[in-house]
């Protein structure tokens, strides 16, 4: 089963422009381990760089007990062609669904209609004939 980490946010993709705005994607990893993975933000900021840094001092400054401190891999600034669209998915069952000791619900993305399940708040499951890797971000 893979996990949608980026479901659970929802980020507008726009280019920088005329709101000054730009979608950027960070690398980050937790201090002392060796697996990324990547996040997408807007940024108004005149310095990306200088932005995304002062988010992980922040978060790292924040902790919640459990959380595990950040560092930043890297930063990559993206064009319009290149913008991450997460999926903005909707619940389509009218009561939560409970089989085999767990409780789930259905899900469907409004964009571009692929289907999963969300297992409690943490994340969604895309369903079996939405694993490959194009699903993991939003095609609609």
């Amino acid at each position: 089963m893979e996990l949608d980490t980026g479901a659970v946010k929802t980020y507008t993709a726009q280019q920088k422009g005329m709101d000054g705005m730009a979608t950027i994607e960070i690398e980050v990893r937790n201090i002392g381990t060796n697996r990324s993975w990547k996040e997408s933000y807007d940024c108004s900021h005149n310095d990306p760089e200088e932005w995304d840094k002062n988010l992980i001092d922040h978060f790292n400054a924040t902790l919640h007990p459990g959380e595990r401190a950040r560092e930043l891999v890297g930063v990559e600034i993206l064009d319009g062609s290149e913008a991450i669209k997460n999926h903005v998915w909707r619940k389509v069952n009218a009561i939560t669904i409970v089989r085999g000791g767990q409780s789930y619900d259905k899900v469907r993305c409004e964009l571009c209609g692929i289907t999963g399940k969300r297992f409690g708040l943490s994340g969604i499951t895309r369903d079996s004939k939405y694993k490959a890797k194009k699903y993991i971000k939003c095609q609609g």
